[in-house]
């Protein structure tokens, strides 16, 4: 099903004036985005997991070490010849040993791969998260920047307003001159026109708040005015199951959800493994040498190849006594899994009641938007009618005024509705294209 409505809005343009911003939608939402600290932080715990990552992968390659040392030892002995009798002389020797060694994990790295799935499903987790957390914000500059514009919309219908009593009091002062007009009708025009003034001062306060309220959002210190460039929509609906999948395939926090599912099944397997032995490899090979410089030495080759070694270990460990504690954390983490899958489906159905209601108020939108612009149509010529009549003296000044305020408000009542539904459509558009 598809319902299409072609909305024709007037340009929305406060042109800026001395420091103030002028800024489009996208332009505060790109801004509201930049400036938000809890979005920052996203990016700093998402930055720090993926260190973390990095690091735990490199513990599942072998670790080899290599050293080579070279000394030199010095020292005195005592020598008994024919020659000399207990005579000290002073003795040095030049000794040197190579060792390369060779870890490496076997069945452990199994096991340590899922906490490193973990964490990189944690980081995708913190993903979305972000994400969510941006729909938020652009769902708030959204509602504020529409709101600006609705204020300053009922401020320019107030402003014509005056001006439009301006000229009814110009009128009715000359009718009184003549005769036409009583001394009522002047009092009901200059009383009506400070009611107006009032009016325009309250919309003015208006206007002016909503704008401090974006730019609270935004994070600016100048008052944003804003830019609609848009001036036609054409509102085209799909069916709501088709608007339906569209969103639940993608939604952050439905992403975020079958992310803690995810997250729960690698808990699981974690465990599983952790019941299972653990195996890893051990091995090192050397060699050394010694020569000094008293007396007859062995070659240092010969010595490397004499005294050569090398050693190789399989290290198995079996978890025994610790074994029903594993067994415990895995039936806890069975237990989790089946919570996060039935969050997920809470989650589908709560998502599900907010896009129906989103749907229906669309729905609801356009066709009071069609009722509101028909009703506003008879009631502007119902009042250019009792204009006329006015100003041939055939029609009392408060008559006139009730005429007036029936169309001043059927006029805010088509801003209001238009401006509703321009609202609701943007957010209509967020959601799918997010």
């Amino acid at each position: 099903m598809k319902v299409g409505l072609l909305l024709i809005f007037l340009a929305v343009h406060i042109l800026a004036t001395g420091q103030d911003t002028q800024l489009s939608l996208q332009e505060c939402i790109a801004l509201a985005i930049s400036n938000n600290h809890e979005i920052m932080d996203y990016d700093y715990q998402i930055s720090s997991i993926n260190n973390d990552v990095r690091n735990e992968k490199q513990k599942f390659l072998p670790v080899m070490s290599a050293q080579i040392n070279n000394g030199v030892t010095s020292g005195f002995q005592q020598v008994f010849s024919d020659l000399m009798a207990g005579q000290y002389e002073t003795i040095r020797a030049y000794a040197n040993n190579a060792v390369f060694d060779l870890s490496m994990p076997i069945w452990t790295a199994n096991a340590n791969k899922v906490l490193v799935s973990k964490r990189e499903i944690e980081a995708e987790s913190l993903q979305s998260q972000k994400a969510n957390k941006e729909l938020d914000v652009k769902f708030k500059v959204i509602e504020k920047f529409y709101g600006i514009a609705l204020a300053q919309k009922r401020y320019e219908i107030t402003l014509n307003e005056k001006i439009s009593q301006d000229s009814v009091l110009i009128v009715t002062k000359s009718l009184f001159d003549i005769g036409e007009k009583s001394f009522r009708d002047v009092v009901d025009a200059e009383s009506n026109l400070e009611q107006i003034k009032y009016e325009l001062k309250l919309e003015e306060y208006k206007v002016e708040n909503a704008r401090r309220q974006l730019a609270d959002i935004v994070r600016i210190d100048e008052l944003p005015y804003i830019t609609i460039d848009d001036l036609q929509i054409e509102v085209e609906l799909p069916s709501f199951e088709e608007f339906y999948d569209v969103v639940i395939a993608k939604h952050p926090s439905i992403r975020c959800q079958n992310i803690m599912v995810e997250s729960a099944d690698f808990e699981v397997q974690y465990y599983k493994r952790s019941l299972l032995p653990s195996i890893s490899l051990n091995y090192q090979a050397g060699t050394s040498g010694q020569i000094f410089d008293t007396g007859k030495n062995t070659s240092m080759v010969s010595q490397w190849k004499h005294n050569a070694y090398q050693t190789a270990q399989i290290n198995i460990k079996i978890p025994i006594f610790n074994y029903t504690a594993n067994v415990s954390q895995l039936s806890k983490a069975k237990i989790e899994r089946d919570r996060n899958v039935m969050a997920l489906e809470r989650k589908k159905l709560d998502l599900r009641a907010e896009l129906q209601q989103l749907y229906s108020d669309m729905l609801q939108s356009i066709e009071v938007v069609l009722s509101v612009r028909k009703n506003e149509e008879m009631i502007r010529k119902q009042y250019e009618y009792a204009i006329k009549d006015y100003m041939l003296g055939n029609m009392a000044s408060y008559e006139l005024n009730v005429y007036k305020m029936k169309n001043k408000e059927a006029q805010l009542s088509s801003i209001q509705a238009g401006y509703e539904l321009r609202y609701k459509y943007a957010i209509f558009q967020l959601i799918v294209e997010e």
